[in-house]
């Protein structure tokens, strides 16, 4: 009724603990995955599945980090690898966006920007790799804040734009 390890070799804070109704994998003095009998799996603070498919899951509860981009002028190019949710601040000069680091062929790869004050000074233009419905890109408010989706299935040589609300104030 104790606990068994399996140390790795030289390495005493790096192990597989056995324990009643639980096995947990420790790296570095950290548990980063343990399974237990009676709650299922439970993940340390960051899984990294290096770009692998992960194949039949089902999301009870899940959150997104919100990278935030700060001021937003001139040519600003949006990271999708910073996250799927990020926000932005546009200023009095007016910007131009373009996106990159999208996921490779073959995987579609999506980004929402929260954008405030968009409409300011010269507005916002596009890259020509972004298409929007009807062929014109929306006109963006100031003051207030314009949702709006960006979705690629080609590695980023067509980014398709939706406008998730425009004006939330």
């Amino acid at each position: 009724a104790g606990s068994a390890l399996i140390n790795s070799r030289g390495d005493g804070d790096t192990v597989i603990r056995f324990e009643n109704d639980k096995i947990s994998f420790e790296a570095g003095g950290t548990t980063n995955i343990e399974f237990t009998g009676t709650a299922g799996i439970t993940f340390g603070s960051n899984i990294d599945v290096n770009d692998y498919e992960i194949k039949g899951a089902e999301l009870k509860d899940y959150s997104e980090t919100v990278f935030a981009n700060g001021d937003i002028s001139g040519s600003k190019t949006i990271d999708m690898a910073m996250g799927n949710v990020q926000t932005g601040k546009c200023s009095t000069g007016g910007a131009s966006i373009s996106f990159s680091n999208p996921p490779a062929d073959g995987i579609a790869g999506s980004v929402t920007l929260i954008l405030e004050d968009g409409g300011t000074g010269d507005g916002v233009t596009w890259h020509s790799s972004v298409q929007w419905p009807g062929g014109t890109a929306p006109t963006l408010t100031s003051p207030g804040m314009d949702v709006l989706s960006f979705l690629t299935p080609n590695a980023g040589v067509t980014y398709y734009g939706f406008v998730g609300g425009l004006n939330f104030s």
